[in-house]
């Protein structure tokens, strides 16, 4: 498979993911989030540019680190 497609196949099915775990944590403004909660997010986000834009390394991997995350 060409990069570009692994690249793009990523980054659709991680956003989805994304979105799910997004309704699983529920709704809150920015300015209602912990500070906690706030962190969370920034890393959650980037472990998921990483996986979908890193071709050498195991979606895998980085699926179950934001699971853990989440």
């Amino acid at each position: 498979m060409n990069h570009w497609m692994e690249v793009v196949l990523r980054s659709v099915l991680i956003l989805l993911g994304l979105f799910f775990i997004t309704k699983l944590l529920g709704k809150k403004q920015l300015s209602k989030l912990s500070f906690f909660e706030y962190i969370v997010g920034i890393t959650i986000g980037d472990i998921a540019g990483t996986i979908s834009m890193d071709v050498d390394l195991q979606a895998s991997h980085g699926v179950v680190a934001i699971l853990v995350w989440a």
